[in-house]
């Protein structure tokens, strides 16, 4: 069945959605014995909508008949109306491909998906496929940063419990990471459902992740007072200046997560001394990575402004800092 999941999904990613994401779903309380035992279901996300897939388990003989338990399958699963269930096989006939055009009955099988109420079908030998992605979004700069911290081989779960983000959130951008070539994975489990990811060599990981990562500060505000209900972290040229000795500037910088940048007071400019504070509100959630009071070395990196990275005491900071990281390269 998993193995279904699968062919499902890689169809999906490579020629509809490319954070698309298929799995088992267990509908037998929504179904009569007869057509619980009749078809396996999957639960699929593309293009922000959920569909539900069908694969006969008990062999085909009849078409036309299938098209009426296709259709009772859609209204005991409760599907909006105008929607239906996605007949899945691995090959039709022509004449019954045909038929099913005809019909407006959606299917997908290893080679083409036709869903007319989503308004598109797809033929793998005219399509090409999406675009590689080129900039990381914030949850996938979240999920950069859990894999290029965890030991190897880890699940969607604990990707989840270390980075506090949703089961979509997560699905997408180990989706992104895995198409970008950051990341890779095997499928293990005593079912075959469960995917284990790894990063094929450290650095490789890292310069992929340097590539790709995009802005890690959102915006800066300057003020006077740390900001109110919220724990900032040490950051850029300060966290550096704390792991080297690199003299620390005279304004303090910290970074937030952007769901507390209401929590950032402004205040005026000292007469004489500025602005004490330099509050970088950043594009993800820097705490589950903390190192203390600092944010983790590569949010680090990532907050210093590029050309203070090209300063020459900078590098060499940089090279003590980091030294120790089996990932950082100079």
């Amino acid at each position: 069945m998993r193995s279904v999941a699968q062919a499902i999904e890689k169809l999906l990613r490579q020629y509809v959605d490319s954070a698309g994401w298929v799995e088992e779903y267990d509908a037998r309380n929504e179904l009569s014995p007869f057509l619980a035992g009749s078809f396996s279901i999957y639960r699929a996300e593309m293009l922000g909508r959920e569909v539900l897939f069908a694969e006969c388990t008990d062999g085909i003989d009849d078409y036309g008949a299938l098209g009426r338990r296709l259709d009772q399958l859609t209204k005991s699963l409760g599907i909006p109306h105008g929607e239906r269930v996605v007949f899945y096989a691995g090959s039709l006939p022509p004449n019954v491909r045909r038929s099913f055009l005809e019909s407006g009955i959606p299917f997908a099988t290893a080679e083409d998906i036709y869903v007319p109420f989503l308004s598109f079908r797809i033929g793998a030998y005219r399509q090409r496929p999406l675009p590689a992605l080129r900039r990381f979004r914030s949850s996938d700069q979240s999920v950069f940063l859990f894999g290029l911290y965890a030991e190897d081989g880890f699940t969607q779960e604990d990707v989840m419990r270390g980075t506090n983000l949703s089961v979509g959130s997560v699905s997408r951008a180990l989706a992104n990471l895995v198409a970008a070539r950051v990341l890779d994975f095997e499928v293990a489990g005593r079912t075959g459902r469960k995917k284990t990811y790894f990063r094929t060599d450290d650095h490789t990981y890292y310069q992929a992740g340097i590539e790709l990562f995009g802005d890690a500060v959102q915006s800066t505000a300057f003020t006077n007072a740390l900001p109110l209900n919220a724990t900032p972290l040490v950051s850029g040229l300060c966290a550096l200046a704390q792991t080297s000795d690199l003299l620390a500037p005279s304004r303090e910088v910290w970074a937030i997560a952007p769901s507390h940048a209401n929590s950032i007071v402004l205040t005026d400019p000292d007469p004489v001394r500025g602005f004490s504070h330099a509050i970088q509100i950043l594009n993800y959630d820097p705490t589950p990575f903390a190192q203390g009071n600092r944010v983790d070395p590569f949010t680090m990196l990532m907050t210093i402004p590029s050309a203070d990275r090209n300063d020459e005491r900078v590098r060499i900071a940089l090279r003590e800092a980091l030294g120790g990281c089996a990932w950082y390269r100079d």
